[in-house]
């Protein structure tokens, strides 16, 4: 890894191994299996025949899934960490660094609400029904993500340090968690605006409001700061085991105390409000985490398409999401389609893998070696989404 600000002051191992330009490569490993995993997720779950939801192998497969969201959680804030790490100076001030990434993130924070424009043109707005709003204002994960990162991005100026920012990630998720089940408990919309109410609980229709989904997030981000000096290839074996057994500990200790009634306030609601449903989720992530660690030890470099996959997980995600299930400009394949059978849905999720992969994999490059040209694709990419609506 390339040499860090002298503000990182870890006894740990040797640097880690880096993909590219200091990143460490077993989390843009998980990171790019992540993508996969979440695009076969979304183009199954958009396109599948009821009749075939009901199978054992189904829901397995749908435990499996709702994993996707918060590894990509938890791996969306270990690598903005391990990207700060490589100029923290840059990062906790206003700086032609922090200012492109502020930049980036609100390009997609805008991008996850014009998917999902209530009305025709702007001038239509007066006449979008309640429902409308409550449609547009619901978080998705792109919205939660950005807003997350842009927290943590004035977090590190405000903590200074690499450790002070890990210890005030964590305390930031226990606390988020901790205060989920009363979050949801309470009617945000009676009181908030609802752009901002639908951040805070499922209330108003949020898939992926910041309890606690920003938990995963914050603590994603910790992990990369303090695990970095230790994702050498000659101590991945090592880290791979730490990650199996606190993922187990973390898993199996959740759901054994969740069976007998403990840390139940609140909202009672295991799969969206439950501390202990999201220590349970966190586990399962670390297990995940531990396997590809595991690999990682025999990884020295990762393909092209892997790395592009990595470091452009949020293009691939909003692209995606609106090819799937449509938005202002698309119909969406699950729409025009309609519900098919396995072997259909199969085939379009190989066609969706390898459009998203060709895709990040050239935008990945254009930002790398035609920054110029990245430039006016953004600029003709923003012109796109808005000429319609005037």
């Amino acid at each position: 890894m390339t040499q860090i600000s002298p503000a990182v002051s870890v006894a740990a191992p040797a640097a880690a191994p880096t993909a590219s330009g200091g990143r460490i490569l077993f989390v843009d490993l998980a990171r790019a299996i992540a993508v996969l995993l979440m695009v076969q997720g979304h183009t199954i779950d958009a396109l599948l025949h009821p009749d075939y939801r009901t199978s054992l192998e189904y829901n397995a497969w749908l435990y499996l899934r709702g994993l996707t969201s918060c590894t990509f959680l938890f791996l969306s804030g270990a690598a903005f960490s391990l990207t700060a790490l490589r100029h923290w100076e840059d990062q906790g001030r206003f700086s032609r660094r922090s200012f492109k990434r502020v930049r980036r993130l609100a390009f997609f924070l805008a991008l996850g609400y014009f998917v999902k424009f209530p009305m025709g043109r702007f001038l239509d707005l007066p006449y979008a029904t309640e429902e409308r709003w409550r449609s547009f204002f619901a978080v998705d994960v792109l919205q939660n993500v950005a807003i997350t990162l842009l927290a943590l991005q004035v977090l590190i100026g405000l903590t200074r340090t690499p450790r002070r920012f890990a210890i005030t990630c964590g305390a930031l998720a226990a606390l988020l968690v901790a205060a989920t089940p009363l979050a949801h408990g309470v009617a945000w919309a009676d009181r908030l605006p609802l752009i901002v109410a639908s951040y805070l609980s499922f209330g108003t229709g949020s898939l992926f409001p910041l309890f606690p989904w920003a938990g995963f997030t914050l603590i994603g981000a910790a992990f990369g700061v303090t695990a970095a000096p230790w994702a050498t290839r000659d101590h991945l074996r090592s880290l791979a085991r730490v990650l199996f057994v606190t993922g187990a500990v973390l898993a199996v200790g959740a759901g054994l105390l969740g069976e007998f009634g403990w840390f139940e306030y609140g909202v009672h609601d295991w799969w969206r409000s439950s501390p202990l449903s999201f220590v349970q989720r966190l586990g399962s992530v670390l297990l995940l985490l531990s396997v590809v660690a595991a690999i990682g030890h025999y990884v020295t470099k990762l393909t092209p398409p892997l790395q592009g996959l990595a470091e452009e997980s949020l293009l691939v995600y909003a692209v995606h999401v609106a090819l799937l299930y449509g938005s202002h400009w698309t119909i969406g394949l699950g729409p025009q389609l309609g519900p098919q059978p396995p072997r259909v849905v199969l085939l379009w999720a190989v066609v969706m893998l390898v459009a998203m992969t060709t895709l990040a994999l050239a935008w990945n490059n254009i930002e790398r070696l035609h920054p110029g040209l990245a430039a006016v694709c953004r600029v003709t990419a923003i012109v796109a989404l808005v000429f319609p609506l005037l």
